[in-house]
């Protein structure tokens, strides 16, 4: 698959450029750009969205606008076909972007007002993307690292302040089991004491 920067580098041409060459020839230019470049977006996008006949048909509709009474039918034309291959190469380039790993989101009402031009601006707006996207990315990656080492880190720290607590509760129970004969023994002196002393007594 093509990647996106040589992709924008076979089209490029900016888009402010392209308009005022189509203001210069009278429209005919966006045809001679659609003509030039929608073979290779197709082959790029895997999708077709033209033919030599539909740019045939294009172009005949754009060069009767002029003619008189039936320019307006001619101009509506040729305005349905540009945007009927505007909202195919919207669909093409934003699957396409998908492939790479690009959230691209084409609006759908700049299609419909600027069209080809609007598809021009989205195919030089890839490159930027992209690079915003890996710089994303990196940064969640590196973020997440940084949180596991952290966890990690506490995660030793507080078993190496849980080692000496058992510790130091196991030698309090030594301590108290060895206490407790001696009691026993205390206890028992004291018994024979008062034994002994009852039998004096008596």
């Amino acid at each position: 698959m093509v990647n996106i920067k040589e992709f924008q580098e076979n089209i490029n041409i900016k888009t402010s450029k392209l308009v005022l060459l189509s203001i210069v020839t009278g429209g005919i230019y966006p045809i001679l750009w659609l003509f030039k470049n929608y073979r290779y977006f197709d082959e790029v996008t895997e999708v077709k969205t033209a033919n030599s006949d539909y740019i045939i048909w294009l172009a005949v509709c754009t060069g009767l606008v002029h003619v008189s009474y039936i320019g307006v039918l001619f101009s509506l034309a040729s305005g349905i076909l540009y945007l009927v291959w505007a909202y195919r190469a919207k669909s093409a380039l934003e699957n396409y972007a998908a492939k790479c790993r690009v959230d691209l989101k084409m609006n759908g009402i700049y299609v419909f007002l600027f069209n080809i031009f609007y598809i021009n601006y989205c195919i030089n707006k890839l490159p930027e993307l992209e690079k915003k996207y890996k710089n994303l990315n990196q940064s969640t990656t590196t973020e997440n690292k940084h949180s596991k080492t952290q966890e990690e880190n506490i995660e030793k720290e507080s078993s190496k302040e849980v080692k000496p607590e058992i510790e130091k509760q196991d030698s309090n129970v030594l301590k108290v089991s060895e206490e407790v004969p001696e009691v026993e023994i205390k206890n028992s002196k004291e018994i024979n004491l008062d034994s002994h002393a009852v039998e004096i007594e008596m």
